[in-house]
């Protein structure tokens, strides 16, 4: 069985499917935009979410696959961009994030990577630019920096670095030019700027 539902336009928007069993729950759902393109199907058990969700873009192909048990995620959860490739990919239980994410770019080189425990981000999380260099290098307890923080222009050449306790800088932040001069130095006390120093290029004292 079928039932469908229209804007005032007279559009399909919505259809709902049912089984043949005359429960009154449905069993999955398909949404439609404007033109009529399929943005998003749910599979359904007893009025809640359960089993897969696929959203679409405009072109129909697909953005977005979750897995739901009992109305929360449940399962892999993966994106993708417009053009069809995959963007990033995370394991849920309980609607908490668990275990590795990893993100890549469309030309498909890595773009990101960290570990999730219970929803919040543990242990080491990497960045990288599209032609595979590391830019962004640093760990976290239950989502909160802690130990060192390093930025890079080009995977050596450090950008800013700094040491983090519970989320807050410990002693000072440290940016450099890309020939490694040092541009700025932020003191830091108790998580809040105590003094700051800005060079020229040159290693002369610009301000402070």
């Amino acid at each position: 069985r079928r039932a469908f539902k229209y804007d005032k336009k007279n559009n399909r928007i919505e259809e709902r499917g049912y089984g043949y069993d005359r429960s009154l729950y449905y069993k999955c759902v398909f949404s439609y935009d404007d033109k009529g393109n399929l943005t998003e199907e749910k599979s359904f058990k007893n009025g809640k979410v359960d089993g897969t969700r696929t959203a679409y873009y405009s072109n129909g192909l697909i953005s977005v696959i979750e897995n739901y048990k009992d109305n929360v995620l449940n399962g892999i959860g993966t994106s993708y961009y417009v053009n069809g490739g995959k963007q990033c990919e995370v394991n849920f239980i309980n609607g908490q994030r668990e275990a590795k994410l990893t993100c890549i770019y469309p030309n498909g080189s890595k773009k990101t990577e960290g570990n999730y425990i219970k929803g919040k981000l543990n242990g080491p999380y990497l960045s990288y630019n599209e032609v595979g260099d590391l830019t962004e290098s640093y760990s976290c307890i239950n989502d909160l920096i802690d130990g060192k923080y390093v930025e890079y222009y080009d995977g050596k050449t450090v950008k800013s670095e700094a040491v983090y306790a519970n989320g807050k800088i410990q002693g000072s932040y440290k940016s450099y030019y890309s020939n490694s001069a040092l541009e700025k130095e932020n003191t830091y006390e108790g998580g809040k700027i105590k003094k700051s120093v800005n060079y020229f290029s040159n290693g002369k004292i610009a301000t402070e």
